[in-house]
């Protein structure tokens, strides 16, 4: 289960693209506009960004309660913010649902706002007292992960099963019907789609409510769209299943034969993000409509691929009819207790290796991995330059708040190697090499 206040991110510049009737797309884009985006994501008629700084950015109904569309989903998730803000914490994760949005800090506390049909007062009740580590949001329902892998789940729509039917789901497997049952089964991960819920244990298969559509596999990763299912495996091959009717799910034959690092899904959009910083699409605008049904082409995905056609895409998020994206670096994955993220930058060719005991990572420029370390503990440093020439050396790790940070005193870095102190919400250290010194 991973640390409060260390859930790495991408970092970069925000692309907004799609139906904009209540500004979400504009009004995020002039938010965002010369910040530092690290997570992005999209509700019905609304966006949110949070930023490197740990604030949070929001763009769609004004608050004002003119607008049937408006439940406060923006206002109140801002007010909430600022006032965490204010007493010193940063906000580390966010959510948009259909009405209501829900939003992290780095002390683990849950914040909501908006419909109450999404179950926002529950939710935030069930969480009182305790950690959050992690959140999702529905169409009309919210959820949030304790540190201790239990699953926190509210609101619904009328007559869906999405919220009983996943705590039924993780019933039945603690109480032993299932394949891994007989235990407590610790959540890692919640995906929530219109009206289904899918919930990947940090131990055995992937769990769904009975209308949820569940793909043949057990994902490291798992995003969930209207009607249908998004997940990724160890391997980084991409697996989809439910409603295609626009083509959403064919995101699955897109991404065959390459590495996927991210995905979401949209009401009738998929979108998914590659290791090289591809930005895969399908739905509306890459695929024949019959005209028969609501318009669903805003250029979510086309406008999207256009704008994102010469970036590095590292991270996205699907809306009803819009899409988010942040161009730029990729970090780590959700860290857990114990590990680091290292993240390089240097020119092209470049390469940095650290070892730790029986732990070996290699960091590209502009890439980022995740190293098990413990504290006073010295590691194997090693950058090999443009020229192929290694320049060795050795880092030592020590405990920063919840995280590691690098001890100067017992390290001896290559020379022109320097770092970052830990990057306040993704918890990063960024070594940046600047030698130009040729070694023999």
């Amino acid at each position: 289960m991973s640390t409060p206040g260390l859930r790495t991110t991408a970092r970069g510049r925000l692309l907004a693209h799609g139906n904009d009737d209540h500004g979400q797309v504009t009004g995020i884009r002039a938010a965002a506009e010369g910040r530092t985006v690290v997570a992005v994501s999209g509700g019905a008629f609304h966006s949110l960004a949070l930023t490197e700084e740990g604030d949070l950015l929001a763009a769609g109904p004004d608050g004002s309660g003119t607008h049937p569309d408006d439940h406060g989903q923006v206002a109140e998730i801002v007010a909430a913010a600022a006032r965490e803000r204010a007493d010193g914490s940063a906000i580390i994760r966010i959510a948009a649902g259909g009405l209501h949005s829900l939003a992290l800090t780095d002390r683990g506390r849950l914040l909501a706002g908006g419909s109450d049909q999404a179950g926002v007062a529950k939710i935030l009740d069930a969480a009182r007292g305790k950690v959050v580590v992690a959140i999702a949001a529905g169409l009309c329902h919210s959820y949030a992960i304790t540190d201790r892998g239990e699953l926190l789940a509210e609101g619904g729509c009328d007559g869906d099963d999405a919220v009983q039917g996943i705590k039924d789901a993780i019933a039945r497997e603690e109480a032993g019907s299932g394949p891994d049952g007989g235990r407590i089964v610790r959540i890692a991960e919640v995906a929530a789609g219109a009206h289904f819920s899918l919930a990947l244990p940090e131990r055995g298969r992937l769990l769904g409510s009975p209308s949820a559509p569940v793909p043949e596999a057990t994902p490291s990763s798992i995003a969930a769209g209207s009607e249908h299912s998004l997940a990724i495996t160890d391997r980084g091959e991409l697996l989809a299943a439910g409603d295609d009717r626009y083509g959403q799910t064919r995101i699955q034959e897109e991404a065959r034969g390459r590495r996927v690092i991210a995905v979401a899904g949209g009401l009738a959009h998929s979108l998914a993000v590659t290791d090289q910083g591809e930005l895969l699409a399908t739905g509306p605008g890459r695929t024949v409509q019959d005209g028969s049904g609501p318009r669903m082409d805003f250029g979510q995905v086309t406008d999207l691929l256009d704008a994102a056609r010469d970036g590095r895409i590292v991270a996205v998020a699907a809306g009803t009819f819009h899409s988010l994206a942040i161009e730029g670096e990729r970090d780590c994955g959700p860290l857990k207790a114990g590990e680091v993220c290292l993240a390089f930058t240097a020119p092209p060719r470049c390469h940095l290796r650290v070892q730790s005991d029986a732990a070996f990572v290699g960091v590209e420029p502009a890439g980022a991995r995740r190293l098990a370390v413990q504290a006073g503990r010295s590691c194997e440093v090693v950058v090999t330059d443009g020229r192929g020439v290694n320049h060795p050396g050795n880092v030592v790790f020590t405990a920063a708040g919840k995280g590691f940070a690098v001890d100067d005193a017992g390290s001896r870095l290559p020379d022109g190697l320097t770092h970052t102190r830990p990057h306040p919400v993704t918890g990063a250290v960024t070594f940046i090499w600047t030698s130009t010194t040729r070694r023999t």
